[in-house]
């Protein structure tokens, strides 16, 4: 019997739609993927639900640097908006702003 388990199971993750890694079959991902996920997102969601795909993480630590994906993920965890440096700068590449 395992009596620390969670009564309700959260889920981190609410979208898997961004392009994945190691995906021989795919291109190099870039702004036009990230343009095309940030279009796919419903825009009257909260920030971090936008920003809560694992891929997309991956790819920003990559793009960007760790430290942003830090920041983006921790907002995620946390269900807090994600501070409005990282989202204008994520946008900014993405073509968005």
């Amino acid at each position: 019997v395992n009596d620390t388990a969670p009564k309700k199971h959260q889920r981190m993750f609410t979208h898997a739609t961004f392009p994945r890694e190691n995906r021989p079959q795919m291109p190099q991902k870039g702004a036009a993927d990230l343009k095309k996920y940030f279009g796919s997102i419903p825009s009257g969601e909260p920030s971090w639900s936008q920003y809560a795909d694992f891929h997309l993480l991956l790819y920003l630590a990559e793009a960007i640097d760790e430290h942003t994906a830090i920041t983006i993920a921790e907002a995620i965890r946390d269900r807090k908006e994600v501070p409005e440096g990282a989202q204008t700068l994520v946008k900014a590449i993405a073509g968005l702003s």
